[in-house]
């Protein structure tokens, strides 16, 4: 929305559809459709899996519905390996469930997980999807 220092932060939302950012409003539909999706990331108990600089990974688990979600705000892309093994993942594959990518754990570490500039992923346990 424009906008700047006080007064001008009181500007009403423009509700002509031709001034939005669809781009924004897509990006958003898909962030609730993805919540919608998965339990664990309205309910799931919140760990803390890696933090370092401009990269934070965190996790929600419920049940066995396992959840990692990644976040890069560099202006650089990034490569890392995180741990998950917090959140009872050992051996296997997280799904991003928007690209289908697949991304290795191994002995409890996920595996050179690729991050653009900042951006995020939200990973899955492979074959986990409930709506509840």
């Amino acid at each position: 929305l424009a906008g700047g220092h006080d007064p001008e932060c009181r500007r009403a939302f423009p509700w002509e559809r031709s001034q939005w950012n669809h781009d924004l409003l897509a990006f958003v539909k898909q962030c609730i459709a993805l919540r919608r999706t998965y339990w664990a990331l309205r309910h799931g108990a919140y760990v803390r899996l890696y933090a370092d600089n401009d990269l934070y990974v965190f996790g929600r688990k419920v049940a066995d519905e396992v959840c990692v979600i990644a976040l890069n705000v560099a202006s650089d892309a990034r490569v890392i390996d995180a741990p998950v093994k917090a959140l009872g993942v050992s051996e296997g594959l997280l799904l991003d469930p928007g690209s289908g990518a697949r991304w290795p754990v191994a002995a409890g570490m996920l595996r050179e997980l690729k991050l653009a500039p900042r951006s995020g992923a939200v990973l899955v346990q492979s074959g986990v999807q409930s709506e509840r």
